[in-house]
């Protein structure tokens, strides 16, 4: 079943972690999305234990931080890159930098949970004809979520 994992830790991560390493440039990831210091992080990768592994070092090595909860989708899908862009757009007035977001992990956990159904169902209803398609109903679906304060 597709859902979200979460992790108490970067430890706790790696160890129970069991989804699968791809290539960089494949067509299916994950999205995740982390505290990282005192932002939460939304972010995709098709390696997430070397992913989160860069950010643990980057936090300890620019700010003497760690990384605290990680919630993780189970399973790697196509479009994951849009989802994540999605998310983005949720939050845009929150975006401190890139993938940086000024709310707290458990502000953003039940919106991830919730879209990331949203999103698969979405998906598997073969409603996205082409890539095209696909981003204009991304945006659509963003507008009327934001004007409708959904």
């Amino acid at each position: 079943m597709n859902e979200i994992l979460t992790y108490q830790s970067v430890d706790d991560f790696l160890k129970r972690f069991n989804g699968r390493e791809f290539t960089r440039y494949s067509s299916i990831g994950y999205v995740y999305i982390c505290e990282y210091c005192n932002y939460t992080k939304i972010g995709s990768t098709t390696q997430p234990k070397k992913r989160i592994k860069q950010h643990e070092l980057n936090a300890r090595v620019y700010g003497n931080n760690r990384i605290g909860l990680i919630s993780i989708t189970s399973f790697p899908f196509k479009f994951y890159k849009d989802f994540e862009r999605f998310l983005h757009l949720i939050y845009e007035d929150r975006r401190k930098r890139s993938e940086l977001f000024e709310i707290k992990h458990k502000q953003v956990f039940p919106v991830f949970v919730t879209e990331y159904a949203n999103f698969l169902r979405f998906l598997n209803g073969d409603s996205v004809a082409n890539k095209n398609q696909f981003d204009s109903v991304l945006y659509d679906y963003v507008r009327f979520t934001r004007n409708n304060n959904v």
